[in-house]
């Protein structure tokens, strides 16, 4: 088992039927230390290089995909869904359960948004402190099936 104090941890969202639509959600962990400017700089090329053709990707090149930050994590794109999400989390618990698939466990911090009463208490919490889970449904070398793929039938 591997636990790790304190990282960021990147992986896709989908609104939908995320079995069919993602293989593997997690995309990476990376260093807590790194700021928000590379992680936001980072989700928007893993975005561009999982959803784009060549002429996108040089077309994003000169006009970036923005990421959003939002309450303390970030989006990309921040229109919807499929889109990468980069949340700071806590007590990253990584193992394989028994029948051989990979788990990551992790906290997610709770949220906060200024309070109606700034003067007693200046902040209130928005979301809870919650555990999560994901299942990795691969845990060798990742295939590059690009996004745009999953919308078009195979002639």
């Amino acid at each position: 088992m591997e636990r790790i104090k304190s990282a960021w941890l990147i992986y896709w969202v989908w609104d939908g039927n995320e079995s069919k639509a993602i293989t593997d959600k997690i995309i990476t962990i990376i260093n807590y230390r790194r700021s928000g400017k590379f992680i936001s700089d980072l989700i928007e090329v893993i975005y561009a290089i999982n959803s784009s053709n060549l002429r996108e990707t040089g077309h994003s090149a000169k006009k970036r995909i923005k990421s959003k930050d939002k309450d303390g994590y970030f989006i990309c794109p921040s229109w919807g869904p499929p889109y990468i999400e980069a949340r700071k989390v806590k007590n990253i618990e990584v193992f394989e359960n028994r029948e051989g698939k990979e788990v990551i466990r992790w906290i997610q911090p709770a949220t906060y948004k200024l309070s109606e009463t700034p003067d007693i208490h200046p902040f209130t919490e928005a979301t809870p402190e919650i555990q999560k889970e994901f299942v990795r449904v691969k845990s060798g070398l990742l295939s590059f099936l690009p996004l745009s793929s999953l919308n078009k039938s195979e002639t």
